[in-house]
């Protein structure tokens, strides 16, 4: 596979996702990438094209200032390594679009890549549990399921957890505090 078929993956998504992009830049990079494989499966570092592009969606620029929509490709993963979107673009499913537009993309026309990881913020985490994406580090789903348990005073399903359910516990918040770094997440194809 060569880059332009890449490039071809990324830019194909957003225009499923019905997003205006330009590409800033692209470049290789070799990187550790996290995937829930067997070990003799995987090299310890693989090599990636990686893809700076601007997003909008009618004519406005929908990503936080100074970031980029940086998704990086090799023949088995797509690895979202930045994907920010202001605040009045959060909570619109441009998120959920995009993933569900990759993965219908890469299932009819790039059958060898098997999975889509990537770094959730905290607060994020829950949004991308229900588009399908599991937690890396079963401690890291253990101790969500802990702290949502602490401070509704049930066990739930999280991912049957609704918007207002989130929003009246101030979980997102509770995620934030509680994990300093990233989540990693994956999703096989």
């Amino acid at each position: 596979m060569d880059c332009k078929t890449h490039l071809e993956i990324v830019e194909n998504s957003y225009k499923l996702t019905k997003l205006d992009y330009e590409l800033i830049k692209k470049e290789c990079e070799s990187k550790n990438c996290f995937v829930k494989v067997n070990p003799n499966e995987y090299p310890k570092r693989l090599d990636f094209e990686k893809y700076w592009h601007t997003l909008y969606k009618e004519k406005k620029q929908i990503l936080k200032e100074n970031h980029y929509s940086i998704i990086m490709v090799n023949q088995q993963i797509i690895y979202i390594s930045d994907f920010f979107l202001k605040e009045e673009f959060q909570k619109k499913g441009i998120g959920k679009k995009l993933i569900k537009s990759m993965l219908l993309n890469i299932e009819k026309k790039y059958g060898y890549i098997k999975f889509i990881s990537l770094k959730s913020l905290p607060k994020s985490v829950l949004r991308w549990f229900k588009i399908g994406f599991n937690f890396y580090n079963p401690s890291d789903e253990k101790k969500v399921k802990h702290l949502i348990y602490k401070k509704i005073g049930k066990k739930v399903d999280i991912s049957k957890l609704s918007y207002d359910e989130v929003v009246k516990y101030e979980i997102e918040s509770l995620l934030e505090k509680s994990f300093k770094n990233y989540i990693p997440m994956w999703i096989r194809i």
